[in-house]
């Protein structure tokens, strides 16, 4: 058996990006809405146990992906819920970077005056039997709406962004924040590129080219 692809930042860089999460009310319906909108079909991830949701992914490339995120059908009703359930269509929710070690990150950016919260392990199942691990940890302080979550992927685990279809580039990330000096220099410490950052009302934008043509996905 071939040994698991895992995607790693180049040298010298900490951290990059890794996904972006697009909520959906139903998972079939979102799945069929990307679709018309990019032509490329996703292909079912798994359940979130803990969280009560399932997912699709698309390949965005360069070790990037798209996470299609819905409630589960017999999931037990919470807020996070209700507000997936609330979206009219494919909404950025949140978005990931990747870096080789939370606990060295959380190090750099305490540093820079930026704290994290406590790193959180996560896993799920594939459709094909195989499992996936991981461990996140997101930011406590300051208050940055748009900032994105840690993602540290285990040494055994498949990147998504291997295994999902492909055909989606991401063109364009763009956020912005009324705290947009704090985001810039999280992420600066992190040496993370290619994200836009702005000041101003909360917002994340995500600009993908597809068979379809330019797509522009938005945040809430």
């Amino acid at each position: 058996m071939a040994a698991p692809s895992v995607i790693t930042p180049d040298s010298g860089v900490r951290a990059y990006l890794d996904h972006i999460v697009v909520g959906v009310s139903d998972l079939d319906a979102g799945m069929a809405a990307f679709e018309r909108m990019t032509g490329i079909a996703a292909t079912r991830g798994g359940r979130h146990p803990a969280r009560g949701t399932e997912n699709a992914l698309v390949s965005l490339g360069l070790g990037r992906y798209l996470e299609l995120i819905a409630p589960g059908a017999d999931a037990t009703p919470s807020r996070e819920l209700e507000q997936f359930r609330s979206l009219g269509q494919p909404t950025i929710v949140t978005w990931a970077v990747n870096v080789r070690d939370i606990a060295a990150a959380r190090e750099t950016l305490s540093q820079a005056g930026v704290m994290l919260g406590d790193e959180m392990p996560g896993s799920r199942v594939t459709s094909s039997g195989s499992t996936l691990e991981w461990s996140t940890a997101e930011v406590a302080s300051p208050r940055i709406s748009g900032a994105p979550f840690l993602i540290h992927w285990s040494a055994a685990t498949e990147h998504p962004s291997t295994t999902s279809p492909a055909g989606c580039r991401l063109a364009a990330l763009q956020v912005e924040d009324p705290a947009a000096a704090d985001l810039s220099r999280a992420l600066n410490v992190l040496r993370v590129s290619g994200v836009t950052v702005r000041r101003g009302d909360a917002r994340i934008s995500a600009t993908l080219t597809s068979p379809r043509g330019t797509v522009v996905l938005h945040s809430r």
